[in-house]
């Protein structure tokens, strides 16, 4: 991974949020609101994921409400957080493009550049934030077994861990990842492929 082409990737879609201002961000059904209201009654001190909650976990809730306790209650910063971790997963996908930075670097941009991405990137709502938590777990995981690192290998279980705290349906895209990660280990030598599947 190229930290140019990491750099140039995030930089090219913080530009677009530019031009697209997070005060435009879409509100659907009113879950936004939703999450915005629930950050701010924990920040208020109110103890989330009682009956009167949804059914969700309440990982963003509390992530949101640590915005809110440096920046204020307020959409803006929340916003922010999601625009940081979209730019994020944009970063992790070059990490899985083997040195093909071109094709790394286009994918990123198509994805930019797909109807809705960047109205819906950020929006404070789980599947925002649970998304590129996904992605960036799974960059994690194949630079992890890439780097033969067993700390990136925890880092990225945290991360996807995270997810899973954000919306229980991150847990879907477990077998995709076990499936990716199972073809990346298949190009290590069995020594280091025994020991990073473990």
């Amino acid at each position: 991974m190229r930290w140019s082409t990491v750099a140039w990737t995030s930089m090219a879609y913080l530009l677009l949020v530019g031009v697209c201002p997070v005060g435009d961000a879409v509100e659907l059904g009113g879950d936004e609101h939703f999450e915005l209201l629930k950050a701010d009654l924990v920040h208020s001190g109110l103890v989330s994921n009682r009956d009167f909650w949804n059914d969700q976990p309440p990982g963003l809730t509390y992530l949101l409400a640590g915005v809110f306790s440096i920046f204020g209650a307020s959409a803006f910063p929340a916003r922010l957080l999601i625009v940081a971790l979209t730019a994020a997963m944009l970063a992790a996908v070059q990490s899985t493009w083997r040195g093909m930075r071109l094709k790394g670097v286009l994918f990123a941009l198509f994805l930019t550049g797909s109807p809705g991405f960047l109205m819906y990137s950020m929006s404070v709502m789980s599947d925002p934030a649970k998304i590129p938590l996904c992605v960036i777990g799974y960059g994690l995981a194949v630079w992890s077994i890439r780097r033969h690192s067993v700390a990136l290998a925890v880092l990225s279980g945290l991360v996807f861990g995270g997810a899973v705290l954000v919306k229980f349906t991150a847990a879907l895209y477990l077998p995709g990842i076990l499936w990716a990660g199972w073809f990346e280990l298949r190009n290590s030598n069995p020594g280091a492929r025994r020991w990073l599947a473990s």
